[in-house]
């Protein structure tokens, strides 16, 4: 059973290399690049951020968007639902880059653009002819799964049972997401019961008090998705509580846990299938669309459960705003061997100056990492 998460902030992050104040006018991607980045706190501005601006999220829109010649593809990886980052995307629309996957719960799903030409075989249906990754084969529209879901824990976004094949949402950019139904059924694997999940949970729960331990809203749930947050000064209890009484269940599970930013001194956990991860749907995600070496693949991140994608990455942006979580991690990789470490395969890591919040720390390290010019 693998726990994520945890850390505590290390070393000073070296000093980095500013991005410009006006990158939209100058700077372009100049070669083969696969974005894959959080949304919320890295992407756009959100609640642990202080001077990041929508004007960074379309520069760095402007740039990609920009290349001339050069395949570039952008994939968001977030710990939304589906559901969730469809609102949240609506609102940030008018500066957001065109999408061309999604990784949604915490790597729990997979969507591609309808259109989006995959590696492995044909577009995903109602898709059009082959789409080379020139900057955004979709837009940003999601596929709504069935509603369900009484607010105690219990998913609403499908897990009440399968979802249709094809289902679609609307966005105002147009287009719409189609689910990977190969992932999906991954997360199926390892014993997955969300029952055996909940109620373990609610074990937890009756033991330590809904003061103390409470489900996130239904909302924040899936199928494959178990969320909730607890008091800290339970971390070592509770921990062990949870993986007991999984583990007598037969539920093999990834759990990742950070510091929770809607109540001080709070933890978020996610449970997951042992399948599931924003790492292992990155690199799914890199198979499938294709042309994109590991090398052209940068993930970036700020957050406790962006650690898989960071850590799995070959190159890896710490935006200036980043968890304690996340700091530790990208001192301690980057003090491997002058820069490079973390993943023991030459990965190298940019940990943006402490100004460069969100998108500007995604231009920082794009910069850095020699994709813009």
């Amino acid at each position: 059973m693998a726990w994520a998460g945890g850390g505590t902030a290390g070393a000073p992050a070296p000093a980095a290399v500013a991005a410009p104040a006006e990158p939209a006018a100058r700077l372009r991607v100049r070669r083969p690049l696969l974005l894959v980045t959080d949304f919320d706190d890295t992407l756009v501005p959100g609640a642990h951020t202080t001077n990041a601006r929508e004007e960074h999220t379309a520069a760095l829109r402007d740039a990609l968007e920009g290349a001339r010649g050069v395949p570039v593809a952008v994939a968001v990886n977030t710990g939304r639902t589906l559901r969730l980052f469809e609102r949240a995307a609506a609102a940030k629309a008018h500066c957001l880059p065109r999408l061309d996957a999604l990784i949604a719960g915490v790597g729990t799903r997979v969507y591609f653009a309808s259109g989006r030409r995959r590696a492995d075989g044909p577009a995903p249906p109602d898709g059009g002819g082959p789409a080379a990754p020139d900057g955004g084969g979709g837009a940003v529209a999601a596929a709504h799964e069935a509603a369900g879901g009484d607010g105690s824990g219990a998913p609403s976004d499908g897990a009440a049972g399968p979802r249709k094949a094809g289902g679609r949402g609307s966005h105002p950019g147009g287009g719409a997401w189609v689910e990977d139904e190969e992932w999906t059924a991954r997360m199926a694997g390892g014993g997955w019961s969300r029952a055996a999940v909940a109620a373990a949970v609610d074990d937890a729960i009756a033991a330590f008090g809904a003061d103390r331990v409470s489900w996130q809203p239904a909302e924040e749930q899936n199928e494959h998705k178990a969320t909730f947050l607890y008091c800290g000064s339970l971390q070592g209890r509770l921990r062990g509580r949870l993986e007991g009484a999984l583990g007598a269940a037969g539920v093999e599970a990834t759990i990742i846990e950070g510091a929770a930013g809607c109540r001080a001194s709070w933890r978020f956990v996610d449970v997951l299938p042992a399948a599931a991860g924003k790492g292992r749907a990155m690199e799914f995600v890199r198979q499938r669309l294709g042309g994109f070496s590991r090398e052209e693949t940068v993930a970036a991140g700020d957050g406790a459960n962006d650690l898989q994608m960071l850590q799995q990455a070959q190159l890896a942006i710490a935006v200036g705003n980043c968890q304690p979580e996340v700091a530790a991690w990208a001192a301690e990789a980057r003090g491997g061997s002058g820069g490079s470490g973390g993943n023991g395969g030459g990965q190298r890591v940019h940990v943006a100056a402490p100004g460069a919040e969100a998108a500007a720390g995604i231009l920082e390290g794009l910069a850095a990492l020699g994709f813009l010019a």
